[in-house]
């Protein structure tokens, strides 16, 4: 796939467009389009739009991302290395104490989100020269570019920091290759409002997409994605560090917006969500489509996490018998113990058999558990790297779960509505336990169950990471050093003892990524973030 150097950070321009969305691609694989064959149709435009697609896929789960969990999840899985006979190094894993170095998996989010970004603005450059008389095809185009930047900007303003803002490929070989980052992270999420804002105005809704086929498949990026992007921003920009309540009302009309829309539901059966045999349900509002022969989520990634019946017929014995990318004992304990029901059992396996000997592995014995979420169906086998389960990145439970959230907020203490919306989430989960407001003695303790809450339902779907961090650095050390990610009475053989680890060991330098070596090499203007 030729890369075509177009940016600050040899930011490459890939009109690449192998296909991870069956529907979207019709399962072509369109390899790229030639620089000289710059889009001057609709027909051009939708193939570079399409590969924004594949290259969200890329980011989140492909080849080489093999680290997503850890890098996405870190509530959930990957904390710490694991121990026992299969001990990965520290270079593998992330955690919060120790030095962040320049680790493959940063280097290749980084790389891929600034992909990600220039062909979105190929897209919106293009616009003014594309004669079609197919408005609406076009704003939906531009719509999903925008969309889709601001997601990428988002991603990299919360793992990164303030990122500069480019709207346009510069010409090789002058200034505008050198962009400083902005000083205020303010200016960074200006820019990814706007755009939301706009693509909110000009995409389709689920239904409009439905209803008119010349617009595409209902798979594609749809106003609710970017409603829900939105609230997550103003969500985002109300924790750390910024601190801003004052869009906090905002968020809560956009996620309105989407439930009383009546296209999107709490789905009765929680495995049902993930099923391949249940893709685009009513309860996704977007997830990375996986074709199991053109693209998607390649074995190798989910080898790092899956149980070997899953992965050997291509790996062999490579991987071994324990997951080298699963969830942390501590964070599978406690998920058991709170909500031991169908979101546990189809999330985490705690053992496997292997089939050949009938020896029993134990999570318990080593050190992390397997990630079964995104299982493919028993006995299927398809003769690709790919599996063609798809993946989950935006869903109504969070759409709930975020505005059980910003009803606390906005009340200022206890809310019945916030309590209802966990009610919602934990009658579709088959809890027998239910919430009443008397449960809770303050704000904080409810805004503390809405996020345990999070990190059950939404388990490795990559909202980890991110809730983690706006919590704040006082917070972050408190839940980093609790139990949560240590007890030493769980672990039977070997499993790595962290808890020597203090709050006084987490610089709060480590709330950001440090920016990969061959960027700030590259720019001279930019400038390493701080602690690094």
């Amino acid at each position: 796939m030729k890369k075509i150097l177009k940016s600050l950070y040899i930011v490459f321009l890939l009109f690449i467009i192998t296909s991870c969305h069956e529907n979207i691609l019709e399962e072509t694989a369109y390899d790229q389009l030639a620089q000289s064959a710059f889009p001057k149709t609709l027909e051009d435009l939708d193939l570079v739009v399409n590969g924004i697609y594949t290259k969200m896929g890329y980011y989140h789960v492909r080849y080489g991302a093999y680290n997503y969990v850890c890098l996405f999840n870190s509530v959930e899985g990957c904390m710490k290395q694991r121990g026992g006979g299969n001990t990965r190094g520290a270079g593998d894993h992330y955690n919060w104490h120790e030095y962040l170095d320049y680790r493959d998996s940063f280097i290749r989010h980084f790389f891929w989100a600034w992909e990600g970004i220039t062909q979105s603005n190929e897209v919106i450059n293009a616009l003014d020269q594309i004669e079609t008389d197919k408005q609406k095809v076009l704003n939906r185009a531009e719509g999903e570019a925008k969309a889709f930047r601001a997601w990428f900007y988002f991603d990299l303003v919360r793992f990164y920091g303030a990122m500069p803002l480019v709207e346009k490929s510069p010409s090789l070989n002058n200034e505008e290759l050198y962009i400083e980052r902005p000083s205020d992270v303010r200016v960074s999420y200006d820019f990814i409002i706007k755009d939301l804002q706009e693509a909110i105005e000009l995409l389709p809704t689920k239904t409009e997409y439905a209803d008119d086929s010349s617009l595409g498949d209902p798979g594609r990026i749809s106003k609710a994605v970017a409603q829900m992007l939105l609230a997550k921003v103003y969500l985002t920009m109300s924790g750390y560090p910024l601190n801003d309540n004052s869009k906090l009302s905002d968020a809560k009309s956009l996620l309105e917006s989407i439930k009383n829309s009546g296209q999107y539901k709490l789905i009765d059966d929680y495995k049902e969500v993930f099923s391949m045999d249940n893709e685009l349900n009513d309860e996704i509002i977007y997830a990375i489509q996986n074709n199991p022969f053109t693209g998607g989520q390649e074995l190798y990634t989910m080898s790092r996490m899956l149980p070997p019946d899953q992965t050997n017929q291509y790996w062999g014995s490579y991987q071994g018998w324990l997951p080298q990318d699963g969830a942390t004992l501590e964070f599978m304990l406690k998920f058991k113990e709170s909500d031991g029901g169908v979101r546990y059992q189809h999330s985490i396996a705690e053992q496997w058999t292997n089939p050949a000997n009938g020896d029993t592995v134990k999570a318990l014995d080593y050190g992390n558990a397997w990630i079964t979420k995104f299982s493919m169906p028993e006995g299927y086998v398809n003769g690709s790297w790919f599996t063609p389960v798809d993946f989950t990145l935006l869903r109504y439970a969070d759409v709930l779960l975020m505005l059980a959230e910003l009803e606390t907020e906005l009340a200022n203490g206890v809310s019945s509505a916030a309590v209802d919306y966990l009610n919602q989430i934990r009658t579709r989960a088959g809890h027998p336990n239910y919430y009443n407001v008397g449960d809770f003695s303050s704000k904080e303790d409810l805004i503390d169950t809405i996020f345990w809450e999070r990190s059950m339902e939404l388990a490795f779907e990559h909202h980890g990471v991110f809730d983690l961090r706006r919590r704040g650095y006082e917070k972050l050390k408190e839940i980093v050093t609790s139990k949560l990610w240590y007890d030493p009475e769980i672990s039977t053989n070997n499993a790595q003892d962290f808890s020597y680890i203090t709050s006084g060991q987490i610089p709060e330098s480590h709330m950001l990524y440090p920016i990969p070596p061959d960027y700030l090499n590259q720019n001279p203007k930019f400038v390493q973030n701080p602690g690094y």
